[in-house]
């Protein structure tokens, strides 16, 4: 990953309104890069979406840490997959028939109506790939929330923080490792 997006495993989770965080990093190497390699694939991402996906590959980093290496040795990891709809999830872990969606969302005040929109969105994905492969895949899904670790200046706002976003990722791991077991 970091030969595509050098310093990328730098990136932090703060806690600024998404306008400033896009503000903030408009000159950032691996923003930019994912912003060009975007239209390269043909999607029309907004600088929030691209914002998303940095937030992504940090949480799926520090997720995969907590996976052991035995259950991930012949699953595939996708970002952003794109359904026919051209609706696109987080991340997808899958392995023959297994497959597991994963939806992250960012934080700053934990809402309700958020999680029940992604939660929703999750079920819509499901259906739709219970549909295109005819009921043949035996499908999971976890909505992670995950919460800002750093204040806009790069300072670690409290342990609390992170030790919530830890065991949330150490909760899916685990569920991660019982499915593909």
């Amino acid at each position: 990953m970091e030969e595509v997006l050098p310093h990328v495993f730098l990136w932090q989770v703060r806690a600024m309104s998404l306008s400033k965080r896009i503000a903030a990093i408009q000159e950032y190497e691996c923003f930019l890069l994912l912003k060009k390699q975007s239209k390269r694939v043909g999607i029309s991402a907004s600088d929030a979406e691209i914002v998303s996906w940095l937030d992504n590959i940090i949480i799926m980093k520090r997720l995969l840490e907590n996976v052991k290496t035995s259950i991930l040795v012949d699953c595939a990891i996708a970002f952003e997959e794109i359904l026919p709809t051209r609706m696109r999830i987080d991340v997808l872990l899958y392995r023959g028939s297994h497959m597991m969606l994963i939806e992250s969302c960012y934080e700053v005040k934990p809402s309700e109506a958020t999680s029940e929109e992604n939660l929703s969105q999750l079920e819509e994905y499901k259906k739709m790939l219970q549909f295109q492969h005819g009921g043949y895949l035996i499908l999971e899904s976890y909505l992670i929330n995950f919460l800002p670790e750093y204040d806009a200046s790069g300072k670690i706002l409290n342990g609390t923080a992170q030790n919530t976003n830890d065991d949330r990722l150490s909760s899916l791991a685990k569920q991660i490792e019982a499915f593909f077991s």
